[in-house]
Formats: C-alpha cells, sequence, structure tokens
C-alpha cells in the first residue's frame, strides 16, 4: 500500500463496507485511463456503489514510460493516484472513494485479482496497432478474459451521437447470454434506456443444408427465421417479466454474429456480450465474437463471464 499523502480539502477517502462490492478502475494517468475514470464515476455514482482507483505499477516500469503525461516527478508516481482523485472530487465530491497502489504487479494481473472482490471492473484501452491484441491493449484484453466478475473496456472512441441512447446485447440461446441479458436488462434499467437484443444466424446455411429449391428458399428463410425470433423471445420472457418497463427490441439478423453486433454498436451506449467462463487459452476463454467485439466495436464493451455452479 502507497504512504499517506495530503489530498484535497473537499474529498473524503473512506473504506468501503466489506459486503458493498465497489466499481474499481484501473488508473495510470493517460487519457485512456481518464476515459474510464469518467465512466466508472457515473457507473458508481448511478448505482450508489462506492469507487476505487487501482494504480498497478511494475519495478522501474516508469523509467521507460510512454504516457502522455507530465508527472510531478517519476520517483513518485502517487501523482497518478492524486490526479484521479482530484478528478473524482471535481465530477462527484460525495462519491465514496477508497485507493489502492499495488508495486511490482503488472496492471492486469492487479485487476484480476480485485474483481473477485469488486461489482465491476472498468478498464481504458490504449490503441496501438492495427493486428492482433495490440489492436486494443494486452491489459484490457487479459482482464476482459479472466476477471471474475464484468469488465467494462473503454476504448478511445468518438461519442454517439445523432441516435437515441441505447443498450445493445448479443444473445445465442445459451446460458452464457442469460448472465449478459441480466447484466443488460439491469443496466437498461437503471439507467431508463432501451435494449436491443441481437441473435445473427446462419440464413444462407440454413437454406444450403437442406437443399431446398431456389423457388421455396426465401420461403424456408423466413420460418427459420421466425424460428429464431420464437426461440430468443422465450429466453428473454422472464427477463422482460422482471423489467416490465425496459422496452426491447429484437433483431434476428442472418449473417455473422461479430458483425452484427459492431454494426449495432454504432448507435449505442453499451454493447453487452458473454464470455465463456474458465479456460486456459485467451481466445477459447473469452470466445471470438467477444473477442472481435471489444477490438472493433463503436462503445464501450461489458463482457459478463457466467455465474453459474462452479463459478
Amino acid at each position: 500500500m502507497s504512504p499517506t499523502r495530503q489530498l484535497p480539502a473537499a474529498a473524503v477517502t473512506v473504506p468501503h463496507p466489506a459486503d458493498v462490492r465497489p466499481v474499481v478502475v484501473g488508473v495510470d494517468g493517460s487519457q485512456a485511463s481518464d476515459r474510464a475514470l469518467d465512466w466508472a464515476i457515473d457507473e458508481a455514482q448511478r448505482r450508489g456503489l462506492p469507487l476505487q482507483l487501482l494504480h498497478a505499477r511494475e519495478v522501474l516500469a516508469y523509467s521507460a514510460s510512454v504516457l502522455p503525461v507530465d508527472p510531478v516527478g517519476w520517483d513518485d508516481p502517487q501523482w497518478v493516484l492524486q490526479a484521479a482523485h482530484a478528478r473524482v472530487t471535481a465530477l462527484a465530491p460525495e462519491q465514496v472513494l477508497a485507493e489502492k497502489d499495488v508495486l511490482g504487479t503488472p496492471a492486469s494481473t492487479a485487476l484480476i485479482t480485485a474483481s473477485s472482490r469488486a461489482d465491476t471492473i472498468v478498464v481504458g484501452a490504449r490503441k496501438h496497432g492495427n493486428l492482433g491484441a495490440a489492436l486494443l491493449g494486452s491489459t484490457s484484453l487479459r482482464v476482459a478474459s479472466h476477471a471474475a466478475c464484468p469488465v467494462v473496456v473503454i476504448r478511445d472512441l468518438p461519442p454517439v451521437t445523432g441516435s437515441t441512447p441505447r443498450i445493445v446485447v448479443g444473445v445465442d440461446g445459451s446460458p452464457t447470454s442469460d448472465d449478459a441479458l441480466a447484466y443488460a436488462f439491469d443496466r437498461a434499467d437503471a439507467q431508463g434506456l432501451p435494449l436491443t437484443v441481437v441473435h445473427a444466424w446462419p440464413g444462407d446455411l440454413t437454406v444450403e443444408i437442406m437443399r431446398v429449391t431456389e423457388a421455396i428458399a426465401d420461403e424456408v428463410r423466413a420460418a427459420a427465421a421466425n424460428a429464431q425470433i420464437a426461440a430468443i423471445q422465450a429466453q428473454i420472457a422472464p427477463w422482460r417479466l422482471r423489467f416490465p418497463q425496459v422496452p426491447v427490441q429484437v433483431l434476428v439478423p442472418a449473417g455473422d454474429p461479430q458483425q452484427a453486433l459492431v454494426e449495432e454498436s454504432a448507435t449505442a451506449t453499451l454493447v453487452v456480450v458473454g464470455s465463456r467462463g474458465l479456460g486456459s487459452v485467451r481466445g477459447m476463454f473469452l470466445g471470438s465474437i467477444s473477442e472481435a467485439v471489444l477490438h472493433h466495436a463503436h462503445c464501450p464493451v461489458a463482457v459478463v463471464r457466467p455465474t453459474g455452479p462452479g463459478d
């Protein structure tokens, strides 16, 4: 833990109750973490949760840092938490706040460890390149893949404008997407937003497998689409009963699921996807669709892991 320091008079740092899980946000002084912090402040305030600032740094990490900031001094990395604390004070002076400085541990490891006692992990993503994990950033991807609670990744994107705010959730009929639905309905209800449920399916593949003639291909596609809609309506029925005030739109486009979700994200404030649960290989753990959405979505993405028996 970091040594005690003088804090701005308007801010009060207090430990949060053990039975209330905080919104934990990773901060490192970058513009990406500032965006994540702003999102986390809004989430914590809206839901009445404490906020925890987590700053992790490996030994000698600052000597090679390329952060676009001018710190008070490299030998005193407390400027990161001080700056984040000041930002919280300015935006939400009454916010219950806790702080943690972890030395000698990668940020991803510290955030994953914190996730076992957190309500939500929020992390900013810096765009480093055009291929693979570099597109999103290794820290964000690793945390989204292995955290024990929902993870919201905030990428460097322009705000969505010119459309009605809404939340989008991807479903596939599996228990994993049930967890994503629970999260999406809860957030839509809390924010007073409509919810769009997206289930993409291989329409043309269905026609090919059935080997139907062109004369009845459209009828087969229509019948298959209706079956898909019925299945998804049945899956979301319990959540509609629980959250009757949430307006729901169901989309079942015939095509690639990740493309459908990325397209819908262009006019959304949040996209929610599920992860596959425990696993040893990053891509298999997170799921190719969820990982692709993290890389390419036009808005923040929430990754929700399963919460069933054994988790």
